[in-house]
Formats: structure tokens, sequence, C-alpha cells
């Protein structure tokens, strides 16, 4: 369903978010931004156009200088929050659960649960 607000939650699947970012660029406006001719398959369901988020986004794609990305990433996100997009509320992160047999198992908000999987054990 789509209307003109509508609460839900999302976030980057990892730390370096760039599939995250995909929501609000508009690059190939035929492709990116949800439409009937693409049968509302656009990523970019906002419908939201602005020429500085792409040149952000597009650089993002292929900066490979961590702290510029950063700043690319600051960048592209307070587009969206300023020209209120999105008002974000909260960074929810997963529900996780897991026996108290299991060990060297930590979670994060910021890393797949699995993400250090090589080191969990039972015991007991």
């Amino acid at each position: 369903m789509y209307a003109d607000i509508e609460m839900y939650t999302s976030g980057p699947s990892s730390p370096y978010p760039i599939d995250y970012m995909t929501n609000w660029k508009s690059v190939n406006p035929a492709v990116d931004i949800a439409q009937k001719s693409n049968q509302w398959a656009g990523g970019n369901i906002h419908r939201w156009v602005n020429e500085d988020y792409n040149k952000l986004y597009t650089q993002a794609l292929t900066e490979l200088d961590e702290a510029k990305q950063v700043k690319l990433f600051w960048g592209m996100n307070d587009l969206v929050v300023n020209e209120i997009v999105v008002v974000p509320l909260v960074h929810r992160s997963d529900v996780t659960a897991n026996s108290k047999k299991l060990k060297g198992f930590e979670t994060s908000p910021w890393t797949p649960d699995v993400h250090d999987i090589a080191n969990w054990y039972f015991e007991g």
C-alpha cells in the first residue's frame, strides 16, 4: 500500500549501507522510482528526486577511501532527513535468542548475527 504517510521499519543490512541508500536514488528514474510503468518495482517508493543525492550515491559506488565514503553517506543521509523525505525515529536492531549453552555468540546492531560464527561453540 502506498500513502502520503506511512510508518515502517527499515535500515541498512550491513555497516556499509549502500544497499539501504538505494531507497532514495533516482539515477535512472524509469527504473529507480516506483511507478505504474515499472509495475511499482522501483526501490525509490518515496518517488523523491534529488540530483545532489544521485551524485553522492554514484560517487559512493566507486569510492574506496573509507573516510571519504563516510562523508558521502553522511551527505546522503543529511539530504534525506533535511528534506523530510523520511523522519527517522529509532534504530531497531533484530531480536535474537540463543541457547545458554552456546558460547562465543555476540550480537551487535551493526553486524549480521552470524558474523562471528567461526568462534561459536557449545558448552555443557
